[in-house]
């Protein structure tokens, strides 16, 4: 499984929204996001955080999947904001997306 999945449903057992949750741990509604979405890489800092938060044993989380979920060009191209212009070639978009997969 998972560690994301794992710690959203744990969070899920306490019937917490993810707002509540963060607010009630206090720590970063985006950082939990990025973890239980599996979207960001967990190293030191984050386990800390996970510990703390979720109240789980470094042995729990190192039993669970932590590789990351890649973006798809589809998922980037949705995340790109509205202001871009509306007149970008293909080639151009393709060229962005690079940019923003090798940030």
């Amino acid at each position: 499984m998972k560690l994301g999945e794992h710690l959203e449903n744990k969070r899920w057992a306490q019937d917490l929204t993810l707002r509540q949750f963060c607010l009630q741990n206090n720590v970063d509604c985006v950082l939990i996001s990025k973890i239980e979405r599996n979207r960001i890489q967990i190293g030191p800092k984050e386990i800390g955080i996970i510990k703390s938060a979720y109240k789980v044993s470094e042995s729990e989380i190192k039993g669970l999947d932590c590789s990351v979920i890649e973006y798809t060009e589809q998922e980037l191209v949705n995340k790109l904001p509205v202001f871009l212009p509306h007149d970008i070639t293909e080639d151009q978009l393709k060229n962005l997306v690079e940019v923003i997969k090798n940030a």
